[in-house]
């Protein structure tokens, strides 16, 4: 403020806050078989800590994002951080971005890192949809499921078949001196039941519909039947919450809009007449705070109150 004999000046600090600034130079090195070592520098945090990097890849089996997680990393001095991703698919040619988030929100992603292999493996699971029949005379025909790529973790994939007759056996004792006069009848029962879904768990917002897979193979797949347990409860579909309504798949349970009190631990069992299997999944829900309880305001003074919750 001026006149023609004075002046006096006040100042004022403007701070901007809002969500982390991009990170730069995302790279990926040191690749095995399921790891990778990222590393990245952190920009500007603009006002408030970052809560947590979110990690995302493309491969060359899939053109869509693939999200792996949130990771809380204490931030270095200098602002480089490194950290091990794992759980990859073997000899996958993966590309990753990355972003920060903190109070204010998420910040941009990252420009792509450059390429990186990971080392092959053998096969993750093994092919699904074994069966067969049909055939002519003296033919037998066997079928499967083709393994999807990013599960073949090598080059040049091939299939072994084994064969074995099931039946009535004869078995008979010998040792370096001849042959028993007795044999024993063994009968060799076919293969029993099999979970083919991988066992794991996952993490699910709030309201998020999710679909649980289970899928199975017996040589009595006509008499095959699933049923799921919560917690060891025997769990009752109701067709609103939880759905069994896929008829080509239909052991995997749907459940609609999950809830905080769906979080825990749901088995899968796959029942035939002869003989059941289970395999076992944890879902976690998260998702906003729940409501704040007794919220109270006391020492009131001209310009100031106490409060608490």
């Amino acid at each position: 403020a001026q006149t023609t004999v004075d002046e006096q000046s006040s100042s004022y600090q403007l701070n901007v806050y809002g969500p982390p600034g991009p990170l730069a130079g995302v790279r990926c090195t040191q690749p095995f078989q399921r790891q990778v070592t990222l590393t990245w520098v952190v920009g500007d945090e603009h006002g408030a800590p970052i809560l947590h990097y979110t990690i995302e890849s493309l491969s060359n089996h899939r053109s869509w994002w693939i999200f792996h997680g949130n990771f809380t990393i204490p931030l270095p001095l200098n602002k480089f951080v490194t950290m091990t991703l794992s759980g990859l698919s073997a000899y996958t040619d993966y590309r990753f971005r990355v972003f920060a988030t903190n109070m204010y929100g998420s910040g941009e992603q990252s420009e792509v890192s450059p390429p990186c292999v990971t080392q092959p493996d053998i096969p993750s699971i093994p092919p699904a949809g074994l069966g067969g029949g049909g055939g002519k005379v003296g033919d037998l025909r066997i079928v499967w499921d083709p393994l999807p790529m990013d599960f073949w973790n090598g080059p040049n994939l091939t299939y072994k078949i084994y064969v074995q007759k099931h039946g009535n056996y004869t078995c008979m004792g010998t040792n370096p001196y001849g042959q028993a006069q007795q044999s024993t009848y063994v009968y060799v029962m076919p293969e029993g039941t099999t979970i083919i879904s991988t066992p794991g768990g996952r993490d699910v917002i709030l309201d998020q519909t999710i679909v649980i897979p289970c899928d199975a193979r017996s040589m009595n797949q006509m008499d095959l039947t699933f049923y799921w347990r919560f917690n060891n409860e025997i769990l009752t579909i109701d067709n609103k919450r939880f759905r069994q309504d896929n008829p080509d798949r239909p052991g995997d349970l749907r459940i609609i809009k999950a809830q905080y009190g769906n979080s825990g631990r749901y088995t899968c069992v796959a029942q035939t007449t002869v003989d059941e299997q289970s395999s076992s999944y944890q879902l976690n829900v998260y998702g906003p705070p729940g409501p704040l309880a007794g919220v109270r305001c006391t020492q009131p003074f001209q310009r100031q109150v106490t409060l608490t919750w």
